[in-house]
């Protein structure tokens, strides 16, 4: 199946009869049925569904350095244009000082900066954080109620080509809280570090005014 397919029918909401036939596969272990992301422009939450907190909170900023940029400028003929950068992700990532890095933010403001360092983000959480292979759960990420279809379309595609998940959905912040609550209909107040949302929300799916 093409990953235009695969988007195509998560649109549609046929991924979430999906992620739940595989939870029944034998793959899958009774105690972790799904990896969970939430990504705001501060922090990074991780955890598995079905737990009441996440198991990770780490800084949404990764480090890079740029490999293909002079360090210095008269080398600049002797650039090497096929390395590619290398990235810092995790509590350290940042705050520790290295030669030529930059700090880069993978979410800002509702919307995903760069692709490349969120990449170097979910890796980490996979193989530092939670210690499990991508490829070994289904992936649920949330994402604000004000968010763009070319980056819902974008991170699929990475989490299906660069991760390869067995399945993959994303769902809204605020219908995620309204349904941690117990309930169906609600108004949401999503509080971040940069801004806030209130979200309507009326049996599980958001109103637009």
């Amino acid at each position: 199946m093409c990953i235009r397919d695969r988007y195509q029918r998560r649109v549609h909401g046929e991924y979430c009869e999906l992620i739940f036939s595989c939870l029944n596969n034998e793959m899958y272990s009774d105690e972790i049925t799904g990896v969970v992301f939430d990504i705001g422009s501060s922090t990074c939450r991780a955890g598995y569904s079905g737990e009441d907190t996440p198991k990770q909170v780490i800084p949404s900023a990764v480090g890079c350095i740029n490999r293909q940029k002079p360090q210095n400028k008269k080398n600049d003929a002797n650039i090497d244009r096929q390395a590619k950068n290398e990235y810092f992700a995790g509590d350290n990532g940042v705050t520790t000082r290295r030669d030529f890095m930059d700090v880069v933010h993978t979410f800002y403001k509702g919307r995903y900066t760069d692709f490349d360092s969120t990449l170097a983000l979910f890796k980490h959480t996979f193989d530092n954080g939670l210690r499990v292979t991508s490829n070994q759960y289904p992936l649920l990420v949330s994402e604000p109620s004000v968010h763009i279809k070319e980056q819902r379309q974008k991170l699929c595609e990475m989490s299906f080509e660069s991760l390869a998940v067995p399945a993959y959905f994303t769902c809204k912040a605020g219908v995620l809280a309204c349904f941690a609550s117990g309930r169906s209909t609600s108004l949401i107040l999503e509080c971040g570090a940069h801004s806030t949302y209130s979200v309507p929300v009326h049996d599980l799916s958001l109103i637009h005014i």
